[in-house]
């Protein structure tokens, strides 16, 4: 199993940190950017991409993971960054074709929205009341975590279970009570 995690400046290290160690034994991942660059995360971690978005193939990965952060200078209307994000459309289009997981937490699901994934999915992100008419297209909900087909958003601060939902789709787990024990270690509940 392979994945990737979308790398730009200021993502949120903590949103993924689960989700990594979850898979840590039985997945590889790479780390991919809007260029051949070091991102600095929300926390200081300066993390160097091991590919840019553009030199990706669809077909070595089974799962993508954007994670949110300060999205805006990626979006596609800054001339340095268009062509990355051109290409993260392709990749996010191909994937979604191919019926492979699209997981996106807190800003991330702008990204999905922007490739016009979302259209006619239910969503959810860490987007502020005040920026959700931004985002009119799809059933953008208020909700902890949504799961519609091969795409899982979440709220920011639900990055336990946005990672126990990445999981389950992944079929990482043998058992519901797996399941059930690994969110318990996890919020410190046992």
């Amino acid at each position: 199993m392979k994945f990737a995690i979308v790398l730009y400046d200021n993502w949120s290290d903590f949103e993924v940190t689960i989700l990594t160690l979850l898979f840590r034994k039985y997945a590889d991942m790479i780390t991919i950017g809007f260029g051949p660059k070091q991102y600095v995360s929300e926390g200081q971690f300066k993390v160097l991409v091991d590919k840019k978005i553009s030199e990706v193939d669809p077909n070595e990965l089974d799962f993508i993971v954007i994670p949110g952060g300060d999205p805006v200078k990626y979006l596609g209307d800054h001339p340095e960054t268009q062509p990355e994000f051109e290409a993260l459309n392709s990749l996010l289009h191909t994937l979604n074709d191919q019926k492979k997981l699209i997981a996106a937490i807190c800003g991330g699901p702008v990204f999905v929205y922007k490739s016009g994934l979302l259209k006619n999915k239910t969503w959810t992100s860490g987007i502020g009341k005040e920026d959700q008419e931004d985002y009119p297209d799809g059933n953008n909900t208020d909700g902890v975590i949504e799961v519609d087909g091969n795409l899982i958003t979440s709220k920011g601060n639900a990055y336990v279970e946005f990672a126990v939902e990445v999981a389950k789709w992944m079929k990482l787990f043998k058992s519901e009570g797996e399941i059930i024990e690994d969110m318990k270690w996890l919020k410190n509940q046992q």
